[in-house]
């Protein structure tokens, strides 16, 4: 059965893995594309729609954290107890998961750009 202590440790070693991969690859296109304007104009764009996308999925549960933590509303009365519960489970769960995020919508854009420019 795995704890926490192990589970924190694949994660990180899998975000390791993902980030090196990442690097990877961007060095071994900068390298055959000899950092042309191309390249530069890729990488902004990746860059740009990785930080679009990750506002536009951490906006939602930073709205909902703000309304339930404030109580403004009873309706989200359960996931407001669930919040409370397992804030810090939560708080690590969003700091690995938005590296791994980060990451992969990298390397997505990337590839996308790299393919249509």
């Amino acid at each position: 059965m795995m704890n926490n202590e192990n589970l924190i440790i694949w994660f990180l070693a899998l975000l390791s893995i993902l980030g090196y991969a990442t690097m990877l690859y961007e060095n071994k296109n900068r390298a055959a594309n000899q950092n042309d304007e191309r390249w530069q104009m890729i990488t902004a764009k990746a860059n740009t729609m990785t930080l679009y996308s990750i506002w536009f999925l951490l906006l939602p549960i930073a709205l909902i954290s703000l309304v339930t933590y404030t109580g403004f509303t009873g309706s989200l009365a359960s996931f407001n107890d669930i919040l409370k519960k397992n804030s810090a489970l939560f708080m690590l769960g969003v700091l690995f998961v938005l590296p791994f995020l980060i990451a992969v919508l990298r390397i997505i854009f990337l590839t996308k750009y790299n393919r249509e420019l």
